[in-house]
């Protein structure tokens, strides 16, 4: 939108000063704290519309502002006294509609309460912009960085609706209609007329699973199941939710039904409300009526990972979404490759799945068994349920993945091992390059250590197995000693290959052997090895934590007593109108202002973070998880008074995330959602 910069002249006084219609200022466009932008109304006639007093050339984007009302914007409140004599510099002020036009400029006189006010009356309904300025500079003038009044907007008269609003509303659910599930089968639950209360705190959806008498497995008091997005579609297992957390899937008949809570960081005690109507679910066992004799054999979905295993090494053979006949067994099977001579292995460790869902020592639970050791050399591990009543294998799970055993004398097991616990601990910028801070954990028996990096293949990443694009194109640095290094990712890149910001890259590390036999073997990467290169925006130094691979669940599953539910009470809050002085800089406890705005959020791609600094300082910006597991660290540079700071959150996956802003012990935290 274009918008025209007016200039005219009038009399104030007894002097002819040139007095400014300003459309563009350098300070703003701020927003209303205390009611996210909204204009006053009859329940709250009056808004501060921030928490510190106003500078020159700042203005304020007010939505709400309603056709043929009558509003007076001031800054009086100034602490030095009324605007007889209390304010620093003679204000002017700039009213701008929603297409950018001048509605009016000046004050409403030259002396008392009327120099520092300006009323007006709206024309048509939508945003307004209130601009501030100094008489006769536009924008600017010598007073820019004094403090002159807090800026409020008021009520003054005309036809104005209500501030009440319904800010916590669970809705009517879709469907109430009782219906029985087999195993396997699935329903779902929808609402219509859902309100999410989003202030102090952003609330979310729910849904409040209660077992009657009939109901069993899950918990046995119930349980809600916080973060879903309706409609909702679920099985006996909430989608491995109720497994992932350690309970049984659910049995008989339960009642879902939709609530909605205040507060994402305390779900289950912040339910404002919950639907009049609930949906009666009666979960079959797969053999009663209604589901007919089916006969269960389901061997599941290979969740074990690569691994190489030294004598007395744990292993990891794991498996999920199997149904055992009764009786029945689970097997695991090594199929040998070329590096062993011998024959398969085939080993059965029992009928109950929680036995083989386990990490354990390799060697003491075959010779528990009475079993041999598995011969050194790799294998392809698979699973599948054996039928004793057929005497056959009735279903075989889906995906494999090697085993390799090693010897005891094998370099691998000895005191020269890889290094471990790859990371990349943050990426900035050394001049004009992006800086790559890694660490890692030696081995014992080790010495200098080197460090290869390159570009990581898509697939293998997003498999959760990072490899190399093109092993031979990495490029190999040479570490002298230690656990860290700091390097430029131009020198980290074969110049044939130079890195393409946007790509990802990663590194693994391998170190020389104390005794001289030569080196490790290569450590694996890790997805938190990994990093994607950052384009460094303007002026601002950008830094990216990777996002590790981790099992995920749909949602957190936390027990709930159903008998709270009637307790619960609606609350409805309202912001207070404060009134606080701007930190000064020799207030070393305040070195961050709690006004820090975040746009556009949801957020897709990048994250911009408006926030105030008392001074020149550095200051920390984390983003932590639902579960706070902190999983993107960096400092930036600020400069005093308003920043703007831009984050790359294009990896980060769908959801909902909080960041941190702060320096020392002043930190301000919002909530944000990734689409």
């Amino acid at each position: 939108m274009t918008k025209l910069l007016i200039v005219g002249a009038f009399l104030l006084g007894s002097a002819n000063l040139l007095v400014s219609q300003c459309t563009t200022f350098s300070g703003g466009p701020y927003v209303d704290f205390n009611n996210a932008g909204g204009a006053p109304c009859l329940e709250e006639p009056v808004r501060i519309l921030t928490i510190f007093e106003a500078l020159a050339s700042e203005s304020y984007l007010i939505d709400g502002i309603e056709a043929g009302v009558t509003y007076k914007f001031d800054i009086c409140s100034s602490p030095a006294g009324p605007a007889g004599g209390g304010l620093a510099w003679a204000p002017t002020f700039t009213i701008l509609g929603p297409t950018g036009l001048v509605i009016t400029f000046g004050t409403d006189g030259t002396t008392g309460v009327n120099k520092c006010t300006k009323t007006f009356t709206a024309t048509v309904s939508g945003t307004y912009e209130l601009g501030i300025s100094q008489v006769g500079f536009c924008p600017g003038g010598p007073n820019t960085a004094i403090q002159n009044g807090y800026p409020r907007i008021t009520y003054v008269q005309g036809p104005i609706s209500s501030c009440a609003t319904v800010t916590c509303e669970a809705g009517t659910l879709v469907n109430n209609e009782a219906i029985s599930l087999c195993p396997g089968e699935t329903t779902q639950v929808d609402v219509t007329g859902v309100t999410l209360p989003n202030s102090p705190t952003q609330g979310g959806q729910a849904i409040v699973f209660t077992p009657t008498a009939t109901g069993t497995g899950a918990n046995e008091y119930g349980l809600m199941l916080v973060g879903v997005t309706m409609p909702y579609v679920f099985d006996s297992d909430l989608n491995g939710v109720l497994s992932f957390n350690g309970f049984p899937p659910m049995f008989g008949t339960w009642i879902a039904r939709p609530a909605v809570y205040a507060d994402l960081l305390n779900p289950e005690i912040t339910v404002c409300d919950t639907t009049f109507r609930s949906k009666p679910i009666t979960f079959l066992d797969g053999v009663g009526p209604g589901c007919g004799e089916v006969f269960a054999c389901e061997a599941g979905t290979l969740t074990g990972v690569n691994q190489a295993l030294c004598p007395g090494d744990n292993w990891n053979l794991t498996v999920t979404g199997e149904t055992l006949p009764s009786p029945g067994e689970f097997l695991w099977f090594f199929f040998a490759q070329d590096t062993v001579a011998n024959d398969d292995y085939v080993y059965s460790f029992g009928d109950d799945p929680t036995f083989y869902n386990y990490l354990g020592d390799l060697n003491s639970h075959l010779i528990a068994s009475a079993l041999d050791p598995i011969a050194p050399g790799a294998y392809d591990v698979i699973g599948a349920v054996y039928d004793p009543s057929g005497d056959s294998l009735c279903s075989v799970s889906t995906g494999l993945f090697e085993l390799t055993i090693y010897a005891a004398n094998d370099p691998a097991c000895s005191g020269c091992q890889s290094p471990s616990n790859l990371e990349v601990v943050a990426i900035g910028f050394g001049g004009t390059n992006p800086r790559v801070n890694a660490i890692w954990a030696n081995s014992e028996g080790t010495t200098n250590c080197q460090v290869r990096g390159g570009r990581i293949s898509n697939a293998s990443y997003n498999a959760g197995e990072p490899e190399f694009a093109n092993i031979s194109n990495t490029q190999t640095i040479t570490q002298t000693n230690g656990s860290t290094l700091s390097f430029n990712i131009n020198l980290y890149n074969n110049p044939n290959t130079p890195f393409t910001i946007g790509a990802r890259y990663g590194y693994d590390v391998r170190c020389g052997c104390a005794d001289a036999s030569g080196f490790s073997e290569w450590a694996n990467i890790t997805p938190a090895a990994t990093f994607v290169v950052p384009a460094p925006p303007p002026g601002i130094f950008e830094m990216e934590h990777p996002i590790g691979i981790s099992k995920a669940s749909v949602a957190s599953v936390k027990s709930y007593d159903a008998r709270v539910i009637a307790d619960v009470r609606k609350n409805v809050v309202t912001a207070a109108d404060v009134k606080m002085k701007r930190p000064i800089a020799a207030n070393t406890k305040a070195l961050v202002a709690q006004d820090m705005t975040l746009y556009p959020n949801p957020a897709t791609n990048e994250l911009n973070i408006t926030i105030s600094s008392v001074k020149a300082q550095s200051i920390d910006v984390k983003i932590f998880d639902m579960t706070a597991r902190s999983i993107m660290v960096t400092q930036v540079s600020a400069q005093a008074g308003k920043n703007l700071l831009s984050l790359n959150v294009s990896d980060l996956s769908n959801g909902l995330y909080f960041i941190e802003v702060g320096s020392g012990g002043a930190r301000v935290r919002r909530p944000f959602v990734k689409e």
